[in-house]
């Protein structure tokens, strides 16, 4: 991953500012990432191929994909393909629509494609040139938008390295993370998302298992430290914790009993053989059964409405979850303010916290 802190983007011309991300990504060390990522994924193809490697690659991509094509439309032609999965004779002969007009079938017909393209493609692995593409994520005001950032420097690197764009049936991705006048970019190493991994029963606001992960390491959790969640909703974050710091124990609950069944469901249905050290309550957040001076860190996701003469602000950090801006904090509690909590026993508890790290 690279981080360009500030790239100095004009916000008036795109081509201007286009040159820029494009020059970021000319100066950066790819072949090294390029090296782990092949490592991670077993790619046995060719890595940095000539032009008339990629001129013979790009051809026998084009006919594969028509005879692909060809083939995912005959078999899912007498088929008609449902929300439930069932299927009928009568999809594509009533019907005036195309497979993309209709987000069920769309679904069908690429899976479809894919399938058909595998059993087509002949060629060994070895034999293959690296198919890529890049994503955008943006948040900010540029006279740009996240698909233009993406093909400009997707144009880059394939002049740079011969690379295939392929948006379907891709090998490697490339993220960028554009945020106002700052870029971090870098490679996937999985193409599909874990930030839903360990959870099976999902709730209204569920916490993706990535940021979870993230806020965790921010609290820098130590052997021995009991850690909880007070508001643990599906309990992704004692879940993750559970996982990540094995000689850490977590304890969680909420005030809602579907919350709570909901996290020991998540934790009855972890994989055969995974052990994780965690508690789970019925309880109300305002008023913990907890003794003093037995909680080490807090990790949860809440919107801190004060801090005053309590906590020590240390870090704050702006993150991006599905488009929407949040915030992390990371507070440490001010030991000076304990003996200051005795006219609110309801808040008592929180001169055992030691770090807290909020979302």
């Amino acid at each position: 991953m690279k981080i360009a802190p500030s790239l100095h983007l004009s916000c008036l011309s795109i081509d201007n500012d286009m040159n820029i991300l494009k020059r970021e990504v000319e100066h950066a060390d790819i072949r090294k990432a390029l090296a782990f990522w092949c490592e991670m994924n077993k790619f046995q193809g060719i890595i940095y191929p000539t032009e008339n490697d990629y001129k013979a690659a790009k051809g026998d991509e084009v006919q594969i994909k028509k005879l692909a094509k060809i083939l995912a439309e005959a078999r899912i032609r007498n088929k008609k393909c449902q929300p439930d999965g069932i299927c009928d004779e009568n999809y594509g002969k009533e019907s005036h629509s195309s497979p993309g007009d209709n987000k069920d079938e769309r679904t069908c017909y690429n899976a479809a494609e894919f399938e058909a393209y595998h059993e087509i493609d002949s060629r060994k692995p070895e034999d293959k040139v690296l198919k890529f593409r890049v994503t955008c994520i943006r948040n900010g005001t540029h006279c740009f938008g996240s698909q233009d950032a993406a093909y400009h420097v997707g144009g880059r690197l394939q002049d740079m390295f011969h690379w295939i764009v392929d948006l379907n049936f891709y090998d490697l991705e490339i993220m960028l993370n554009i945020r106002e006048d700052s870029m971090y970019y870098g490679m996937t190493l999985t193409k599909e998302s874990k930030h839903h991994r360990n959870i099976n029963f999902f709730g209204p606001t569920t916490l993706r298992a990535t940021i979870c992960y993230n806020m965790l390491r921010l609290g820098r959790p130590k052997v021995g430290d009991i850690i909880i969640d007070p508001l643990c909703g599906g309990g992704s974050i004692p879940i993750e914790g559970s996982l990540a710091f094995k000689n850490s124990y977590f304890i969680c609950g909420d005030i809602h009993e579907k919350a709570v069944n909901r996290t020991q469901c998540n934790l009855d249905h972890l994989e055969c053989g995974t052990q994780s050290y965690v508690d789970v309550l019925h309880w109300d957040a305002t008023n913990l059964v907890l003794r003093d001076s037995s909680v080490d860190i807090i990790v949860t996701d809440l919107a801190l409405m004060f801090t005053a003469g309590l906590w020590k602000l240390t870090k704050k950090l702006k993150i991006n979850i599905g488009g929407l801006e949040a915030g992390v904090y990371v507070l440490w509690r001010l030991k000076e303010s304990a003996a200051g909590l005795s006219a609110a026993p309801k808040k008592e508890i929180s001169q055992a916290h030691k770090r807290q790290c909020s979302s």
